[in-house]
């Protein structure tokens, strides 16, 4: 589901895009570049944190799309 929603907001991002004088290429491999590293500091981040302790966190994920719903 987040999946689909992230999809829908890159699409809607990259209509805006189109419709604007923008440098495609540009922003295209800032994007995924940027999608990248976020995956890979977010992945180790939690690996990290499953070995350092076992406090329930999974109200993060929930409150992340709450702030990102605001944000965006």
């Amino acid at each position: 589901m987040l999946a689909a929603a992230l999809s829908a907001d890159s699409l809607v991002t990259g209509i805006g895009a189109g419709l604007n004088d923008t440098a495609l290429i540009p922003l295209l491999l800032c994007t995924a570049v940027m999608g990248a590293l976020s995956v890979i500091g977010g992945s180790y981040i939690g690996r990290h944190m499953v070995f350092t302790g076992r406090i329930n966190l999974q109200w993060i994920g929930g409150v992340l799309l709450i702030i990102l719903a605001f944000v965006k």
